[in-house]
């Protein structure tokens, strides 16, 4: 008895990405999964990170590494740290020195993190002053703005939820997100941006444009926006704000590619 055998497009045939995420994170891959186009695929590597959140940012990169060095074995178009404290509370260069740093061991394979993903990203939808809400200690959000002051961005107004402990943050819900970032709203500014890669935002995104009318940044999904940037995949992506939307991205020249 003679078998035919369907001719199937392997997995990841459109793009390949490689994730580095914290222990205690819970909530990247299944963002990207939510929002990336058919045909692309995430392979995640996990790196320990004790139980504060934003408390081991410098011990952080140097695991993301490592972590980069083990995605590369498996050929991904791209890597990506989703960390956002890692680098945007450490200092204003300190994305480009992970980035340097994990493509010394990758072998040609671009790398990127989520803080260049939102510093793109700021850029791409032409951002100068804006709003910030996250769920950081208030010393965590001060040093956030000291970074992105330095960068030459205005932070309007800041409003935080204060949470100490990563497994009270991956189990705060959705409304919690709407409200901190809705308490953080003025009109003057240029948009709405809710840092942390914990934290559940890609839900909000929506809503929040449509009742503020600003557009929203969010980590997941900046970071998500950049590694369809260095693959090349430039398709409108519908349901979770106007980054994503917006054709365009391949085209933009941010760093590092």
């Amino acid at each position: 008895m003679s078998r035919e055998f369907l001719a199937v497009e392997p997995y990841g045939a459109k793009g390949k990405i490689g994730l580095i995420n914290v222990g205690p994170n819970p909530t990247p891959v299944p963002d990207f999964y939510r929002m990336i186009p058919a045909g692309v695929i995430v392979n995640e590597c996990k790196i320990h990170e004790g139980p504060q959140v934003a408390s081991e940012a410098d011990e952080l990169g140097k695991r993301a590494v490592q972590a980069a060095e083990l995605l590369a074995e498996g050929d991904p178009d791209v890597i990506a740290f989703t960390c956002t404290a890692s680098a945007m509370s450490v200092g204003p260069e300190a994305d480009y020195e992970q980035i340097t740093a994990m493509e010394k061991v990758t072998h040609g394979i671009p790398c990127t993190t989520t803080t260049t993903g939102c510093f793109n990203a700021f850029k791409f939808l032409g951002w100068k002053k804006f709003v910030m809400a996250s769920p950081y200690v208030q010393p965590v959000v001060d040093r956030f703005i000291r970074v992105l002051n330095a960068k030459g961005y205005e932070i309007l107004k800041s409003e935080t939820l204060e949470i100490v402990y990563l497994d009270e943050l991956r189990k705060t819900p959705t409304s919690k997100t709407y409200e901190v970032a809705m308490r953080a709203f003025v009109p003057e500014a240029d948009g709405i941006f809710i840092p942390c890669t914990t934290f559940r935002a890609i839900d909000v995104i929506e809503r929040l444009e449509k009742e503020t009318g600003k557009p929203v940044i969010t980590s997941n999904q900046a970071s998500l926006w950049e590694c369809l940037r260095l693959i090349g995949i430039d398709e409108p992506i519908e349901g979770f704000g106007e980054l994503l939307r917006r054709p365009g991205r391949t085209s933009f020249k941010g760093f590092p590619k």
